[in-house]
């Protein structure tokens, strides 16, 4: 929704942002996102599964 209604790279720079700060890594798992950042769909899907490979299914933000 907010990929469709603001600037692709403000929303991934925002998002990936975002979600380092909460300490979760779903964003890192989104090659969507990171394909907004301008990376290829072909790199964008290598970097989400190899960090989905490395740190497992991103989990909600620790309270």
């Amino acid at each position: 929704m907010l990929l469709g209604k603001y600037d692709a790279i403000h929303v991934a720079t925002y998002l990936l942002l975002v979600g380092h700060l909460q300490e979760t890594n779903v964003f890192d798992q989104t090659s969507k996102l990171l394909e907004a950042l301008g990376l290829p769909a072909a790199d964008a899907k290598a970097y989400a599964d190899e960090h989905l490979a490395e740190h497992g299914v991103a989990k909600a933000a620790a309270s």
